[in-house]
């Protein structure tokens, strides 16, 4: 499993995040024929609220429009992929930060061009056997309107984009669901002119308020047929922020022994705060909205791993209906980091080999091709800062396809050694990002 971490000013994770892809073609009337769609890079297509607004765009759908097995699938999911990237890591004192909801949304709208035995290992993988197309999309398309519509306060934009080669048609209805359902539009491109990496970069970068800089490297493959892309972009200011004055340098205890001088953010008063056998956690909301931070803090005598090995999707869960309003102190390191990691071994690992086979992929549904189509590579790149005011994070995610040629109401909290954290949406129980932090420089 490639991966790259790029050292920020304090520190490096792993998150998961959300991710849409964007579809589109060229036109003709044969049903499989290219379709002329919107060019992405000239029109918004992306799910945003915007604080700044004065008159903002109401949500079309309300919490009771989710569905609930949808809902499930997605978490189930998140923890999945993120005990496969955790525990492939050789790298003990590593951090790790993913977005589960954009790389679950970006392998949703690629089952629209599956078919056979590799749409059923995708929907396997995403928890989603047991339903038609229909239900799946729908799902998806609920919850994108919810996370974007998650308060005043919170700036969260979802954009999605497919980027095809121009010398292939794709299929229409490939095209049409995505553009209906993910809000998705397609731009074809000639993959051979060096600039067409740079175009699909610029749009990354525009969707990620320019935190998130390259996700294609030039000169595309020969192979490449398909970019389907997601971008989720996170922004929102603390409920009750941390006072600058009161942030001082303190050691963090890394997870291999050493100590590292590290600028820790104060917080005293109330806060929803959960004592667990072996551990203490507390949940940071963020302004107008549903969205917090949770952070997972393992005691001195345990290692984030054991908590980490005992962690899943039914164990969240549970978890999450045991915090309780406690009166404590909580010291948080400021931090700002990047990741990057390519998931073909993981998706592997979780059974999704098939898709990524050039001789058993199946993937007629998206393309009539003379040779198979396969997906070539899933990369995935985030990005966060945390500090006083509150938190600014983002994710993308490119499938690449190619062609074969508590006890008690007080707590004080000192995070200043290995944890996990994550970022969570209460209404639709979404994880827009997790990871985990054993190591600050």
């Amino acid at each position: 499993m490639r991966r790259n971490r790029k050292r920020g000013s304090a520190w490096t994770i792993v998150g998961l995040s959300a991710l849409l892809l964007l579809s589109g073609c060229g036109g003709a009337n044969s049903p499989n024929g290219p379709i002329q769609t919107n060019n992405p890079s000239n029109s918004n297509t992306s799910y945003e609220v915007s604080n700044e607004d004065s008159g903002i765009e109401q949500a079309a759908y309300t919490i009771d429009d989710y569905d609930a097995a949808v809902a499930n699938a997605q978490l189930a999911f998140a923890f999945d992929l993120y005990d496969e990237v955790r525990k492939a890591d050789t790298d003990a004192g590593s951090n790790d930060f993913l977005s589960p909801a954009s790389i679950a949304t970006a392998l949703a709208m690629t089952l629209n061009g599956a078919g056979g035995d590799t749409l059923n290992a995708m929907n396997q993988v995403l928890h989603l056997e047991g339903m038609d197309a229909e239900e799946r999309n729908r799902g998806y398309q609920v919850l994108l309107d919810l996370l974007s519509h998650s308060g005043e306060e919170i700036k969260l934009s979802v954009a999605n984009s497919l980027w095809a080669r121009d010398d292939l048609s794709f299929n229409k209805q490939f095209i049409q669901t995505n553009k209906d359902y993910f809000n998705a539009e397609m731009e074809s491109l000639d993959f051979q002119d060096a600039q067409s990496a740079d175009k699909i970069n610029k749009w990354v970068r525009e969707q990620t308020a320019g935190k998130i800089n390259e996700i294609i490297k030039a000169p595309i493959k020969e192979n490449a047929i398909l970019f389907l892309l997601n971008t989720i972009y996170f922004k929102a200011n603390w409920a009750s922020s941390f006072s600058e004055d009161l942030t001082e340098t303190r050691p963090f205890t890394n997870a291999d022994g050493s100590q590292q001088d590290v600028p820790m953010m104060l917080k005293d008063g109330k806060l929803s705060h959960l004592s667990g056998e072996g551990f203490q956690a507390v949940r940071i909301p963020y302004n107008g909205g549903s969205m917090s931070m949770i952070v997972f803090l393992p005691d001195k005598d345990k290692s984030l791993d054991a908590f980490l090995d005992g962690l899943s999707a039914a164990q969240w869960k549970k978890l999450l209906g045991q915090f309780k309003p406690a009166i404590g102190q909580l010291r948080l390191p400021r931090f700002k980091m990047e990741y990057e990691i390519t998931l073909n071994d993981a998706l592997k690992a979780l059974g999704m080999e098939t898709a990524f086979d050039p001789n058993r992929a199946d993937f007629s549904p998206m393309i009539s091709h003379d040779n198979n189509v396969y997906i070539g590579e899933v990369k995935h790149k985030t990005f966060i800062e945390v500090n006083e005011q509150g938190t600014e994070a983002g994710a993308v995610t490119s499938i690449g396809m190619e062609v074969t040629s508590a006890p008690s109401n007080t707590f004080e909290m000192e995070v200043d050694r290995p944890f996990f954290f994550a970022i969570h949406d209460e209404r639709t129980n979404s994880i827009l990002f997790m990871g985990t932090v054993r190591q600050l420089d």
